[in-house]
């Protein structure tokens, strides 16, 4: 499953895409653009789940290897993927939730490819996709604040 993870966000990479993207027409680029703000928090909330998953398979195979210690916190993350569900850490972390929830851990990797490819598709492509995947984001109502808070000042500066 390791190999199957997508790779990380690299913070200035992303910083600099963010920076160069077009805007629509009428938003005045010295502004802070909303929908950019929220597609850097979208990154940053999905590498904190992205590093969590990485450092727990990377543990888990190291324990079951013998060169580090087994932990109650690793049974319980190796229990759960030999029985296909998905480990707590990586949904919750002090009482909080962090990412989605899903019952099967093989549904649960695949939102985190697809949540991946949706984040990484809008920052690559420079532009705004003309469609979005809204339960796919972490925050759907961010999203929602934001293209709103961008409709308003595009139609004010008019």
């Amino acid at each position: 499953m390791i190999r199957q993870l997508p790779e990380n966000f690299i913070e200035q990479d992303y910083k600099e895409k963010l920076s160069a993207m077009q805007l629509p027409r009428g938003l005045d680029p010295a502004k802070n653009v909303p929908l950019s703000i929220f597609l850097r928090q979208e990154i940053e909330q999905f590498q904190v789940v992205l590093n969590i998953v990485r450092k727990t398979m990377t543990s888990m195979v190291e324990a079951i290897d013998g060169t580090t210690t087994m932990t109650a916190e690793l049974v319980e993350a190796i229990n759960k993927v030999f029985d296909a569900r998905v480990p707590t850490k990586w949904q919750h972390q002090g009482g909080a939730e962090i990412s989605w929830l899903t019952p099967s851990l093989g549904g649960w990797i695949k939102g985190l490819i697809d949540r991946h490819y949706q984040l990484n598709s809008w920052l690559c492509k420079g532009s705004r996709p003309i469609s979005f995947w809204l339960t796919g984001f972490y925050n759907p109502q961010g999203f929602l604040t934001a293209a709103m808070q961008e409709v308003t000042r595009q139609h004010s500066e008019q």
